[in-house]
């Protein structure tokens, strides 16, 4: 199907661009190049989804193209966002025919909207830092092999996850091999002294490791190694105030096309009262 005969609707696509690392939260920071493409967008249960045959929205709107479009990309029409959370490419044979883009709505969001590069010093000193702080320090890179045992395997350190595919940390135009990956604490409690009174505070914080299947290193291997590692740093807890591990869980799951190793540590940290 040649899109023309049916519709032509020029949209804005804002092509996502990762640039450096955040000082603070340690995630590839967010730009956008604008272009021209031609789309369908139709919303969810129009009545005109008969002009997309086969299309479903699953969630707000579902668009066809012919054009280059990637998840985690921005769609404007008219005053409109959506952000691309799908894309199904068609063939008839061994011919391509469209892209079908499944789109989310963005109702709040303007241009501008996408916070600028952190600083440094311009975020509260939280658990999530502290713990960020020390593993920047002590992570050794040299223990994080590729499957030859000896070139480095590139990581990060950072807060949480980012708010883009996890394809672009690891796959192209990052190719990250391992995350660690630290989370806000899910339970904070206050120590307390013989006069009733605080005297610091024990944090759970969950750090995960990620990784997936590279040419040159298999995710079971990374995923060993850096386990091996984290836990090499947490023996060094006079330095880092790290006390225990308290638990170990995996979450490995399959995610944006790729099979993703997770593996979850809570980790018991100890502050003062400040």
């Amino acid at each position: 199907m040649v899109l023309s005969a049916v519709l032509s609707a020029e949209v804005t696509r804002r092509t996502l661009v990762l640039g450096s690392e955040d000082s603070v939260t340690g995630w590839f920071q967010k730009s956008w190049s604008d272009s021209t493409i031609d789309m369908i967008i139709l919303p969810s249960g129009s009545q005109f989804m008969h002009l997309l045959p086969g299309a479903y929205a699953r969630y707000d709107a579902v668009g066809r193209t012919q054009d280059p479009v990637f998840v985690g990309d921005q769609i404007k029409d008219g005053s409109r966002y959506f952000e691309v959370r799908e894309v199904k490419p068609w063939y008839l044979l061994n011919s391509f025919m469209y892209r079908d883009c499944q789109l989310a709505e963005l109702p709040l969001y303007e241009v501008g909207d996408e916070p600028s590069a952190t600083t440094a010093g311009s975020e509260a000193v939280d658990p999530r830092t502290r713990t960020k702080t020390a593993l920047t320090t002590l992570l050794t890179g040299t223990n994080i092999t590729k499957d030859d045992g000896g070139t480095p395997a590139p990581f990060l350190i950072t807060f949480g996850y980012p708010d883009y595919p996890l394809q672009y940390v690891f796959k192209s135009p990052k190719h990250r091999y391992v995350a660690f990956t630290i989370d806000e604490p899910n339970n904070s409690t206050p120590l307390i002294s013989h006069d009733q009174l605080a005297y610091g505070y024990e944090h759970h914080i969950p750090i995960h490791i990620l990784c997936v299947n590279q040419p040159d290193a298999t995710g079971t291997n990374l995923k060993s190694k850096a386990r091996a590692e984290l836990r090499r740093v947490i023996g060094l807890a006079e330095t880092i105030d790290l006390r225990l591990m308290d638990r170990e869980v995996q979450r490995d799951r399959q995610e944006a096309g790729l099979f993703l190793y997770d593996t979850e540590f809570t980790l018991l940290y100890r502050t003062d009262t400040t």
